[in-house]
């Protein structure tokens, strides 16, 4: 669950091998988009509704995950600081 743009902490450094099949389920307080650098993965998530990202770890590295709040506007808001990251490591 994303709080106040935060996770808890055991979800802050999610370590996968090359070649698994990452699922995560997002929920948020508010409306925003959820995306993982460097794999291009987004999907949107909506208040109450959990959304599933789901994609091939095929790349090795320390990937940043960051969220987006969707202003009232329509654009999207823009923090610099991770909710996350995913670290692929080599089979």
């Amino acid at each position: 669950p994303i709080v106040k743009d935060r996770v808890p902490p055991d979800f802050r450094r999610i370590k996968v091998r090359e070649g698994d099949r990452v699922i995560m389920v997002w929920t948020a307080q508010e409306s925003m988009t959820v995306h993982v650098e460097g794999y291009e993965v987004v999907v949107a998530v909506s208040p109450g509704k959990p959304t599933t990202m789901e994609f091939d770890a095929r790349r090795t590295g320390r990937f940043p995950i960051h969220g987006h709040a969707n202003s009232s506007s329509g654009g999207h808001g823009h923090g610099h600081r991770a909710l996350s990251h995913i670290e692929v490591h080599p089979k």
